[in-house]
Order: structure tokens, then sequence, then C-alpha cells
């Protein structure tokens, strides 16, 4: 892996890991505003899907642990967000990342049920998320590489090592 390679995929990572850092300290330090915004948005899924009972009752019911999932989404981001920062086990990092980013999105984003001006801006919103997912899921194809604090096999086998470890077994 060239120098230039390298500096852009920590940069990126980096870059990356910040809006979940930022987004997770940002909901410890406004609590209340945090726990509104999520019940609104659950409230509003109750209201999208009342006309599938059993959906807008599983709504309904989340409503109840709302404190349980901003801790939940909390954790995943901060966690996710400086593991990545750190350049420790990266993989790991992505992939917390990418379930808070898939709950966060179809919780916070349903612009299938916005009509007008609403339709486009929460759009865009769901489409950045999608964007940030995609982000995700290229550390998790590539990994942390050579620079990463995490577990690196930098081992390369060729055929003769490959024989030798099967005659060991």
């Amino acid at each position: 892996m060239s120098i230039y390679a390298r500096v852009v995929s920590v940069l990126g990572r980096i870059f990356l890991s910040l809006i979940f850092i930022a987004t997770g300290v940002s909901e410890i330090f406004s609590w209340e505003q945090a726990e509104k915004d999520l019940a609104f948005a659950l409230t509003n899924w109750e209201l999208y899907t009342t006309h599938a009972e059993q959906v807008s009752n599983f709504f309904t019911s989340t409503l109840a642990v709302v404190p349980i999932l901003l801790i939940t989404g909390i954790v995943l981001q901060l966690l996710g967000g400086f593991f990545l920062l750190l350049s420790y086990r990266i993989r790991f990092a992505a992939f917390l990342l990418f379930l808070y980013m898939l709950a966060a999105t179809l919780i916070y984003q349903p612009f299938w049920f916005q009509e007008g001006p609403a339709l486009s801006r929460s759009m865009v919103f769901f489409l950045n998320n999608v964007a940030i997912i995609g982000g995700l899921f290229v550390v998790l194809g590539a990994g942390g590489g050579v620079v990463s604090l995490g577990p690196v096999n930098t081992k390369k086998k060729d055929k003769k090592d490959e024989k030798s470890n099967d005659d060991d077994e």
C-alpha cells in the first residue's frame, strides 16, 4: 500500500468517525432533546403505520424504552467512532456503526411517508445516511490495512508455508 493510500485511508476513517463521536457526545449533553427527538420519530412511525395494527403497536411499545434505545445508540456511536478514530478493530467498529446507521436511518428518515418539501428534505437526509453507510462498507471491505492498532495478519504464506502447516496438523 502506497503512502498516499495509507494517508487517505487514515484521513477517511478520521473524518468518518467524527460525525459519530460528535453526535454521541451531543446526545449526552442534550439528553432531553435527544429523548424527545427519538420519541417523536417513533410516534411518527406509529402514526404512519396505523393501518397495520401490529406494526403500530410495536412502535407504541418502543416508546416505553426510549432511554434504553438512546443509550444503545450513544454507546454504538461512541464505541464505533472511537475505535474507527484510533484505527482499532476497524471492521468491528464499522459493523457497529453500520448497525447504528441502519436503525437511525430507518427510524429518523422515513421519506416514503412524506409529501411536498418535507419529502425532498427527508430524502436528502436519507441519502446522506446511505452515503455514510457506503463509506462504512468501504471500511468493512478494506479493513485497517497496515495502519491499524488492531490485529493485522502481515505474514504472507507461500506454498511451502502452507504445505508445512498441513504437515503439522
